[in-house]
């Protein structure tokens, strides 16, 4: 087995608080459409293909990686129509099927004001007698962008201002919203010209299901606005 730190990792690293606390499993290489119930040397051998298949390389970015968790349980599923894994829908997935994928957010200079927008999640494919669902937010580049929750940005402490340190360094941003509180805000900081056009990436998982989705935050510089 191979393994190594994703970016968040890496920066909990560096901060001299990387403490694995939990740990997830998941089979993005695996194709079970080759899972063979007619191989001629029997049951012993339908797995034989899996088996030898080539192990991906690992990689430290999040969106591209581990995009499908193996799960202790699936009593959680909604199993009436076959077996469907749980996806994250509501504004968030619209925002990621529009657009190219990309949020787009600016930077106004002359009112010296960011925008801001809502981000929404519910998870598809849960069963109805299954609890709510809470959610896991990581924005990863707090320089150009934060999070905050229940419209009130002091939830988002630090991250939303703006020191010489944190323009030096990237750091990301991890809120929770809590189930039955499944919207966040995400509002543009302060940028320059040069900056123009920044991208970072907000990633949502949820707690329960292990669903999880990316959607790119682009924030525009608007000189005259």
């Amino acid at each position: 087995m191979k393994a190594i730190l994703t970016n968040k990792g890496r920066e909990k690293l560096a901060q001299g608080a990387f403490n694995v606390s939990h740990f997830a499993l998941a089979d993005d290489e695996i194709d079970y459409t080759l899972w063979d119930t007619a191989h001629p040397s029997g049951s012993d051998y339908y797995g034989t293909v899996i088996e030898n298949l080539p192990l991906l390389e690992p990689v430290p970015n999040e969106t591209s990686v581990m995009r499908y968790k193996l799960l202790r349980s699936t009593d959680h599923l909604d199993k009436s129509a076959g077996m469907k894994m749980a996806t994250i829908g509501g504004s968030f997935n619209n925002k990621v099927n529009s657009n190219s994928g990309i949020l787009d957010l600016s930077w106004k200079n002359v009112s010296n004001v960011g925008d801001e927008d809502s981000l929404q999640c519910t998870t598809v494919n849960l069963h109805s007698n299954s609890a709510p669902e809470g959610y896991s937010y990581t924005l990863l580049n707090t320089n150009i962008a934060y999070l905050y929750l229940d419209d009130n940005p002091t939830t988002a402490g630090r991250f939303s201002q703006q020191t010489e340190q944190s323009l030096r360094f990237r750091a990301s941003q991890t809120l929770i919203a809590p189930p039955g509180n499944n919207t966040i805000n995400i509002k543009a900081k302060r940028i320059t010209s040069t900056q123009d056009l920044s991208k970072t990436t907000c990633i949502v998982t949820g707690l329960m299901s292990g669903a999880t989705e990316a959607l790119t935050i682009r924030v525009n510089y608007k000189a005259n606005d």
